[in-house]
């Protein structure tokens, strides 16, 4: 998850191109589909679940994990390009639930992330949900 940061607080060619196509009487231009956004997020964690019924049908859990993260993220490819970085711990604490159709697990779980950003991202939200799918094969 990146936590979105506007185009106007980072780049002030996009302040630019905008201004002048309003003078042009013409509609803005930025954000623009050309406008690329490529980097990675390398977590480094361990995750644990406690199965509250796990002889059920539907198993219903707890899930829990610790995290180190670090973001690396070029923040436009077309535009006056700048990578920025973010590194920290995360947590996250959630429900989730599985039951199987033969030999295949089927899953769903949210769970609340916190994440305390650094650097670049530092004003960034400290906390979103995830809602994941999961599939599995059990053998």
């Amino acid at each position: 998850n990146v936590p979105n940061n506007s185009f106007e607080d980072r780049d002030q060619a996009f302040l630019d191109a905008n201004d002048k196509n309003i003078s042009d009487c013409k509609e803005p231009s930025y954000p623009d589909p050309t406008v690329k956004t490529s980097g990675q997020i390398l977590t480094f964690g361990a995750a644990a679940h406690y199965y509250v019924n796990p002889e059920s049908r539907f198993a219903f859990y707890l899930a829990a994990s610790a995290a180190y993260e670090m973001l690396k993220l070029n923040y436009r490819g077309e535009m006056n390009s700048k990578e920025i970085n973010s590194n920290g711990f995360a947590g996250s604490a959630g429900l989730g639930v599985e039951t199987w159709v033969d030999d295949v697990m089927v899953g769903l779980e949210v769970r609340q992330v916190f994440a305390k950003r650094s650097d670049d991202l530092k004003d960034s939200s400290a906390s979103n949900t995830v809602i994941q799918a999961q599939l599995s094969w059990k053998f």
